[in-house]
């Protein structure tokens, strides 16, 4: 289970890190995004459709929202980056947002999952999804109640638009 000083160690890291490629390179690109999933590796997704597996009801977290991204969204925003940087031109660099629209709530994010899951017969019996407060959710870590990323400037910068997380989820479902 994470503790407060443990992300508060990533997020030092994490920042370290940008200062690192900033002061490295005056030229950059550095890429933030928030809630991503996918078929492969660890995510909510996968998650939540493991911890339902026996079960017929979960909690959860209704009062943090964000924005789920896949990481397909992410793979293609960074092509179309490249893109636009080999095409010449003019470019600001420095720190852009990506994630997903619109936004939800982790429970709401976790009712589309599994009516996805139920379209695909993804699992044996239907799973009823309870909305949660996060201090009904037993966990160390603070985590904040709005986590969305405003990505108008990679709109402005580079013409590209986030990916409607519905339509990624549908994907992933249907690899999975």
């Amino acid at each position: 289970m994470a503790t407060n000083r443990n992300i508060r160690e990533r997020l030092t890291l994490k920042l370290a890190g940008e200062e690192a490629v900033a002061n490295a390179c005056m030229r950059h690109i550095i890429l933030r995004t928030a809630w991503v999933f996918g078929a492969h590796g660890n995510n909510f997704v996968k998650t939540m459709l493991r911890v339902a597996t026996g079960r017929d009801t979960l909690g959860v977290v209704a009062d943090q929202f964000g924005a789920p991204t896949s990481a397909q969204g992410i793979a293609n925003t960074l092509i179309g980056i490249a893109n636009h940087i080999a095409q010449g031109g003019d470019i600001k660099w420095g720190v852009y947002h990506y994630s997903g629209v619109p936004f939800t709530s982790w429970h709401g994010f976790a009712e589309v999952i599994f009516t996805g899951a139920a379209k695909r017969n993804m699992q044996p019996h239907a799973v009823t999804v309870n909305a949660i407060t996060t201090a009904d959710y037993p966990t160390l870590a603070q985590r904040p109640a709005t986590s969305g990323l405003d990505c108008r400037k990679l709109l402005q910068e580079f013409g590209i638009t986030p990916d409607d997380w519905n339509t990624q989820l549908n994907l992933v479902l249907d690899t999975l």
